[in-house]
């Protein structure tokens, strides 16, 4: 898990004040854990925290980093599956300067300027998160999945680590579905910890039982062969907060677990407004939904229970194999961005802009969309080159969805809880596999029958395909605003009236109404994104002007 900051400039600045610099981003990035590391140069300081529990028994990857200080050169490689986000910010507190870090806080803290970035929250509620580079901090970015960040002389360019659309769409790139089991496999046994104990989590899906069978099986072998230590072991962990214990993917789990002799922990989770402090303090970010809060209960439980600093998940699997997005009311002339949209328009199920001040939709109408990013533009551009809607479609889903919905919030989520998140769906190698069958959906090599289906059954595994739990919790404890000082604090009249983005009588109106039961269940509700964005922005002091 890397856990990284720096401050590079042009000029000569005493090495003291990129020390006093850099021991202040430490100072924010310390309870991640690790040991800590720098190198100071007259104009140039990076930092960087390692922790030994998070060994692999095999880890391949290519370097995050290059820092050549002879050349005043700086490169950052972002894995495309999302892990690993940098956060930088150019051209200050001088032109020509960069820092960044592994975490916003660390650049709050020595000072840059703090406001809300209004322009993300049209593409936060367009799409139901927040595609790279934006943050909602106005002048942070995040460096995109799958590209390079490169800093060389006052000049800083961000490219995509290969401008092909096609270079995971070929088909004589794609591996039979033995070799790629086979390949599934030595990527566990790779990601297993040399030492201590490991999670595995699950949502009674295919995906995520198929990986924690792999991981099984190379923890058995390696146990056999000694090259584990004797306390790794594995606890699998579920999340339904219905409490319901029944189903295909219980029996399947709690089976697993006997026939393995694995310790299992089945956690619940809360639904109460105050855990959502740790949470968006965690994500650097609203939520439109409950889903970050259950994943962050999840997370925390797990850790605390178990003692654990890995989780092994099937984190992407379901999206990777997945055949195709298209909605069935678009047509094959549809233009992608709007077919894109459509596709995955609003998966919270409302619309926050009505809630908004006049003011602030003004704001947001006035500012640049997110699609005239140089990003979107590479991203739409590369989409358009391939055959169909559909492939394009598929493109841009592991391009944004994938990286910047489902696995940096988690990711963030797991830092916090000192978990290195692991999944052989987000390997390099399976990663490149898994798109190109995700891209070949033609008839022809590509046999259409779904591969994990294919897979699981290799393994003995049951078609859990459809019983996969919701990550999400209730939003009832929302509403009853007498009852808690939190929400009290973030809904009053006066402090809707000083944040400046919603509309106090609309809001008030909507807590006067509670909602239907099923949609309280959901945790798909505009409350949730109004609580979530008002604490958000009291937490890191951000301001919309």
């Amino acid at each position: 898990m890397a856990i990284l900051a720096g401050w590079i400039t042009g000029e000569q600045v005493p090495q003291e004040t990129i020390e006093q610099v850099l021991q202040v981003m430490s100072g924010a990035l310390q309870r991640l854990g690790g040991t800590e590391a720098h190198s100071v140069l007259p104009g140039a300081g990076i930092l960087s925290f390692a922790d030994s529990a998070y060994a692999m028994q095999q880890n391949d990857e290519p370097p995050l980093l290059d820092w050549i200080p002879e050349r005043r050169t700086l490169v950052y490689r972002r894995p495309r599956s999302g892990l690993h986000p940098l956060y930088y910010i150019e051209d200050w507190p001088a032109q020509g300067n960069l820092l960044f870090a592994s975490e916003i806080k660390a650049l709050l803290a020595v000072g840059v300027p703090r406001q809300l970035h209004v322009g993300a929250l049209a593409a936060w509620q367009r799409y139901g998160f927040l595609p790279a580079p934006w943050t909602f901090f106005k002048g942070i970015s995040v460096v995109p999945a799958g590209t390079h960040l490169r800093w060389q002389h006052t000049k800083l360019v961000v490219s995509p680590a290969s401008e092909n659309a096609l270079e995971a769409g070929e088909p004589g790139n794609i591996p039979d579905l033995t070799a790629l089991s086979e390949r599934l496999e030595e990527v566990c046994a790779g990601q297993l910890p040399t030492h201590g104990g490991v999670i595995g989590l699950t949502g009674m899906d295919s995906a995520s039982l198929l990986a924690l069978s792999y991981a099984h099986t190379q923890l058995e072998q390696s146990a056999s062969a000694g090259s584990t230590s004797p306390d790794t072991r594995m606890t699998l962990v579920s999340f339904d907060y219905r409490q319901r214990h029944t189903g295909e993917g219980w029996r399947a789990l709690r089976d697993l677990a006997s026939q393995w002799q694995y310790p299992l922990l089945e956690i619940t989770g809360l639904d109460q407004a105050e855990f959502w402090n740790a949470t968006i303090y965690g994500c650097e970010a609203p939520g439109l939904t409950t889903n970050l809060l259950a994943w962050h209960q999840l997370l925390h439980t797990s850790a605390l229970e178990t003692g654990a600093r890995v989780a092994l998940t099937g984190l992407g699997g379901a999206p990777l194999l997945a055949h195709t997005l298209t909605s069935q009311t678009l047509s094959p002339t549809s233009e992608l961005l709007a077919a894109y949209t459509e596709a995955i328009r609003a998966p919270q199920g409302y619309d926050l802009a009505p809630f908004f001040t006049p003011e602030l939709r003004q704001a947001i109408q006035a500012a640049s969309p997110w699609e005239e990013t140089l990003h979107a533009r590479r991203l739409f551009r590369q989409a358009e080159k391939l055959d169909s809607l559909e492939q394009g479609l598929a493109y841009l889903d592991i391009h944004l969805r994938l990286p910047d919905h489902l696995v940096t919030p988690v990711y963030r989520l797991a830092q916090q809880e000192r978990l290195a998140l692991r999944s052989p769906y987000l390997h390099q190698h399976i990663l490149p596999a898994l798109a190109s069958r995700r891209l070949v959906i033609q008839e022809g090599p590509i046999n259409r029958e779904t591969p994990i289906q294919r897979l699981a059954q290799q393994q003995g595994l049951p078609d859990l395909q459809g019983s996969a739990l919701p990550l999400h919790l209730p939003c009832a404890s929302l509403w009853p605003i007498s009852q808690s000082e939190l929400l009290q604090h973030l809904l009053s009249e006066e402090a809707l009236r000083a944040s400046g983005l919603f509309d106090t009588q609309t809001v008030q109106r909507l807590l006067s109404r509670p909602p239907a039961r099923h949609i309280l269940a959901s945790g798909q509700h505009p409350l949730v994104a109004i609580v979530t964005l008002q604490l958000f922005c009291q937490i890191f002091d951000l301001h919309f002007s």
